[in-house]
């Protein structure tokens, strides 16, 4: 097929340069002809060539006429070769356009599930606080159907509602220093995450919601507030689908960053060329940070959620595997955390946690994995990790906890939390056979038997997997139970 291309482009190319040299030639034979025609006094009995020397020695024009055929056909190559590489760099630069235009279709598309799919209520909105753009699930949320007549169909009506009743994101706190408070953490940091704050719907209704967002710079180079707002009334259902909305983000984000890196390689080939493409792909980097954090990370401590936690511990065994280097396990559970919520309140257990939250990230490594487990329960793995250190680390944490008190404000109350911790160690420079699953059964064992020795106290032990018995055998106590 190569060579089919090129012989066609030599006989394109040698078309116009041919043309020419013939053209060059017919002009010569006139000039020639008319010589002849128009001298009578030329001796006719000389050879050819003393004719034409004598043709030449009459008229020096000739000398001229005679380079005509090279000339025409330099000037027919010229012009070919000009005509081929226009229409080449035409077809070229539509080639790129078409595509271009389809990528930009792709990142439209890839905008609007992320914008419009989400259960949350997402809004874009000025610094001054006019909305510009909300998700239908915002709508329902706020219910913005309640200022109008009819149901709103469309952003466009939603938008001009709120314009004309002169509503903006200021509207919907109830208490205005909540609103100052968390404008100015804005304004200062360039984001939240995560305020607890009373807010009220467009129909009057109050309710306690988780307020995230930043401040962005918009296509147009204005700035922009990109904010999210959680009813809290509605985490206790959203737990029940959380399994499976991890499942639908994590194949979402990673649809996003398979896009993203598309557009990150297109905006070098394009970045002279495609201003609006720059754009689109900067909202998409925030969007894709956003999705990625929500993946994988508990809405309330911000530790890792339960999901993650597992793949990483799949992962840390198949490396502790290759490596030979152990690794431990530790499970925690907040003693009597029911009466604690029974009796103080659900709100007031979800502070605990994320009090409990800070305080074993604060007694661990940067590299150290820290998970919330699932309810008032937390998993740690701590890789190339002896079982000393592993000890002192679990006691440390619940001395930490022991100590630190919670201030119970509505009843000028303090109080003070335990936890029971279970830790295991994975050994494979000793052939250890157990699968993942096994080591994270070991801890958790370890969990239930410190709390059935009295609670506030830490238990350690290992499956005997080469036992006849299989049975559960414990780790000795290491420096006691300090």
């Amino acid at each position: 097929m190569g060579n089919n291309q090129k012989i066609k482009t030599k006989k394109s190319l040698g078309t116009f340069p041919v043309a020419g040299f013939i053209v060059g030639l017919l002009f010569v034979a006139v000039a020639y002809a008319v010589v002849y025609l128009t001298r009578s006094n030329f001796p006719s009995d000389k050879p050819f060539w003393d004719m034409i020397k004598f043709f030449h020695e009459t008229n020096p024009v000739l000398f001229v006429i005679d380079s005509l055929p090279l000339v025409l056909a330099w000037i027919g190559l010229f012009v070919r070769v000009r005509q081929i590489g226009g229409s080449a760099g035409l077809k070229k630069l539509q080639i790129q356009l078409k595509r271009k235009e389809r990528e930009l279709e792709t990142v439209r598309f890839l905008y609007n599930i992320m914008f419009e799919k989400t259960e949350d209520c997402l809004f874009i909105a000025l610094p001054e606080g006019d909305f510009i753009d909300i998700n239908q699930s915002g709508a329902d949320l706020m219910k913005i159907d309640a200022l109008a007549d009819e149901k709103l169909e469309s952003k466009e009506e939603i938008i001009e509602v709120l314009k004309r009743r002169k509503l903006n994101i200021q509207s919907v706190f109830v208490n205005e220093e909540e609103r100052e408070r968390v404008l100015e953490k804005l304004r200062s940091d360039g984001s939240v995450s995560n305020i607890q704050v009373r807010l009220r719907r467009f129909n009057g209704e109050m309710f306690n919601g988780l307020l995230s967002g930043f401040m962005g710079e918009g296509p147009d180079g204005h700035a922009l507030i990109v904010g999210k707002i959680v009813d809290l009334n509605r985490v206790k259902q959203a737990e029940l689908l959380l399994r499976k909305v991890n499942e639908q983000l994590e194949k979402k984000n990673e649809e996003l960053v398979k896009a993203f890196s598309e557009l990150q390689a297109m905006k070098v080939r394009f970045e002279k060329r495609s201003k609006d493409l720059e754009r689109l792909n900067q909202q998409l980097d925030y969007a894709n940070k956003l999705l990625s954090e929500m993946a994988i990370t508990d809405g309330l401590t911000g530790l890792y959620n339960h999901k993650h936690f597992m793949r990483l511990l799949e992962r840390e065994w198949e490396r502790a595997r290759r490596s030979k280097n152990n690794f431990c396990v530790i499970m925690i559970d907040v003693d009597y955390f029911k009466a604690f919520n029974d009796k103080w309140g659900h709100q007031m257990g979800d502070q605990a946690l994320k009090s409990l939250a800070r305080t074993i990230s604060s007694q661990t490594r940067s590299y150290d994995i820290v998970a919330r487990y699932g309810g008032e329960e937390f998993g740690l793995i701590l890789p190339e990790t002896d079982l000393n250190t592993c000890y002192t680390v679990a006691q440390r944490i619940r001395k930490g906890v022991e100590k630190k008190t919670l201030l119970i404000k509505s009843q000028d109350a303090k109080v003070r939390l335990t936890i029971s911790v279970g830790v295991t160690i994975y050994l494979p420079e000793e052939d250890d056979p157990r699968t993942a699953e096994q080591v994270l059964q070991d801890a958790d064992v370890a969990l239930y038997l410190a709390k059935n020795k009295g609670r506030n106290r830490v238990e350690m032990y290992r499956r005997d997997m080469l036992a006849k018995s299989a049975k559960v055998v414990p780790i000795p106590e290491i420096n006691g139970n300090e």
